[in-house]
């Protein structure tokens, strides 16, 4: 008979793979007991922070860092939705960014306010607002510029380049990401510029 799996009280401070590595470390388990163990662990694990329908759990913006130790962890991976005051509030069925595994992937970033008004004037003017909400993003997921991997910049008009390219340079600085930048025919809002990027999370790993 499999031995019936008691949990530490702790369980929502480790991850369920931490926790069958301790198990499996001191019992010895037929296949029966280790689908058990996993029965079990499911069935009492209860995940560090709120899950929505979808398993997806929803970051709280209390903390410096997002919580991983969710119950998507336990299938290999897990998603995150980052969001932040300090920047833009989606106003549709998107997220400001999502996390997945150890990537953070951000919605295209407009000149908005975070209140929601747009910043009109130049291009100079638009990509520093852009570049600041893309920011306050990225750090809500405990990260920062210098972690970003890809971004890709759309422009209303591909003669702004220039003038974009010394705002986008200046806030960067020594980093040099993989870029992609592409002429659109209209953006939201009717906007000069839009960007968008792929950010590591690796370091945030434990």
């Amino acid at each position: 008979m499999s031995p019936k799996v008691i949990l530490p009280q702790n369980v929502g401070k480790l991850s369920i793979k931490q926790h069958i590595k301790n198990e499996l470390t001191v019992v010895p388990l037929t296949f029966r007991s280790v689908r058990q163990l996993l029965t079990d662990m499911v069935a009492n694990y209860q995940p560090a922070v709120q899950c929505d329908d979808l398993g997806f759990s929803r970051y709280n913006s209390t903390y410096n860092q997002p919580d991983f130790s969710t119950f998507k962890q336990f299938k290999g991976f897990y998603m995150h939705v980052i969001q932040t005051p300090l920047a833009p509030a989606a106003i549709g069925p998107y997220s400001q960014a999502m996390v997945v595994g150890d990537l953070l992937f951000t919605s295209g970033q407009i000149p908005l306010r975070a209140d929601g008004t747009l910043v009109e004037g130049d291009i100079a003017i638009q990509t520093t607002q852009v570049l600041a909400n893309l920011k306050a993003v990225i750090e809500a997921a405990g990260a920062s510029l210098s972690k970003v991997a890809k971004t890709t910049v759309f422009l209303k008009n591909l003669e702004d380049f220039g003038a974009m390219n010394a705002i986008y340079a200046e806030a960067f600085g020594s980093h040099t990401p993989a870029r992609s930048t592409v002429q659109v025919a209209k953006l939201p809002r009717d906007v000069l510029v839009e960007i968008e990027a792929i950010v590591s999370l690796a370091s945030m790993q434990t």
